[in-house]
Parts: C-alpha cells; structure tokens; sequence
C-alpha cells in the first residue's frame, strides 16, 4: 500500500522511446538493421515537432537528418497507437504543400496537489 508520499497511480504510457516497440512497419524492414535508425528518428521527430508549431517535411527532415519521406512516415508512425497514437494536424499551405503538427496533449488530472493542474486551482 503506498505511503503519504507516493502515488498508487500507474503510467498512463510508458515511456515512448526507451524500448523499440513491436516493429515498424513495411515489408522491405529488417528489424535488426532498421529498428535502431528508424526510432531514432522518430526520437527526434517526436522532439522537434514538440513545440506544437506547424512545419513542413522539409523542415522536419532537415532538422532529424533524413528524407522528406523518411519524415512522411515517421510522422504516420506517430499517429499509430504502438508509437504513442499522437494527433498530427495537417494543413495544406499551397498546391502541393502541406504543414504538420503536433498537438500537445493534455495533462493527466490525478487530484494529487503535486500535478501542474491541481496546483492552479
């Protein structure tokens, strides 16, 4: 039974990045070659695109070292359940230009005074 100090509550998600989860997707994947490359970028596009502004995939590709389509799909992969199911907004800007982002995540409301949202009120 927990203490005053701690907190029965579970991780909603489990750390995202620490392990590979069940494989990513594509016929051509050798997981033990691309698993280690391609979480990295996910890492990394994850990260950048934490800032909930629009960006391009040329911006997004430039800013984790890979292909427009390396950054196309990794941002697929983020709105997949197994890599988080996080909201990605698209927007087209122009023709054929499209901006993406990602959609912070409301924080979890526990009742415990420490949570950022309990200690507002």
């Amino acid at each position: 039974m927990p203490g005053p100090e701690t907190s029965a509550l579970v991780p909603v998600q489990p750390e995202l990045f620490d392990t590979p989860p069940a494989g990513f997707d594509g016929a051509t994947i050798d997981d033990r070659i691309d698993t280690p490359r391609l979480t990295a970028h996910l890492a990394a596009c994850h990260l950048f695109m934490s800032d909930s502004q629009e960006h391009t995939l040329r911006e997004v590709a430039n800013a984790i070292g890979c292909s427009e389509a390396a950054a196309s799909a990794r941002i697929r992969d983020l709105r997949k359940a197994k890599f988080g199911g996080h909201t990605v907004e698209r927007r087209r800007v122009e023709k054929g230009l499209w901006v993406y982002r990602l959609a912070r995540r409301c924080p979890l409301i526990t009742g415990h005074p420490s949570d950022p949202v309990e200690a507002k009120r």
